[in-house]
């Protein structure tokens, strides 16, 4: 058995009905599989695009900034050339003994034994202690100990002992005197890690 359909069978309102209703679900169709998708990637575009702008204008932002920037790299970069003169990363003992040794024939002071110690290691530095024994006047010994502070190279000097001489065949020998200077020996394995 042959169904035969014509439009003419049906109505024109009718017709016109489902007409409406294909053209309505053709556009669906294209609203939902062409025009969304293609709408919802150019939605995800405009977000991409606000998003590459504002890095843009914070990259700009840096720019100018960036000979400040170099400055303070610069100026970082003296200071620590200065941070390591005051802390070098070896110990220099002949250099610093040296040091020390004219320091004490400036104030008249005798060096009797100048014995490195053990280096304590700490963070990012280490200690070395040296023992020192001296003889010569207070005064003397004052001056001196304020030219150790002056140093480049920072030195501490601490568990002071000073006691009176006998009678002295040297006049401005009136004390004896004992002392840890300890000095700063910065390490490389600390900045390293």
């Amino acid at each position: 058995m042959a169904i035969n359909f014509s439009l003419d069978d049906i109505p024109v309102r009718q017709q016109m009905i489902l007409f409406g209703l294909i053209l309505v679900g053709c556009a669906y169709f294209f609203w939902s599989w062409y025009l969304q998708p293609l709408r919802d990637i150019t939605n995800r575009q405009e977000r991409a695009l606000e998003t590459l702008r504002a890095e843009v204008q914070q990259a700009q932002l840096v720019q100018a900034q960036l000979p400040q920037f170099r400055a303070e790299v610069e100026k970082q970069r003296r200071q620590l050339d200065q941070f390591r003169t005051n802390l070098p990363s070896e110990k220099e003992t002949p250099r610093l003994m040296r040091r020390i040794q004219d320091l004490a024939q400036q104030n008249n002071l005798n060096i009797l034994t100048f014995t490195p110690q053990q280096v304590i290691r700490k963070d990012f530095y280490a200690d070395w202690p040296i023992q020192i024994s001296l003889e010569g006047s207070f005064h003397n010994l004052g001056f001196f100990f304020e030219k150790i502070g002056r140093l480049d190279r920072l030195v501490n000097v601490g568990d002071l002992t000073i006691r009176a001489m006998e009678e002295s065949a040297v006049r401005d020998r009136t004390i004896a005197a004992t002392c840890t200077a300890t000095t700063f020996v910065y390490t490389e394995e600390a900045e390293a890690s």
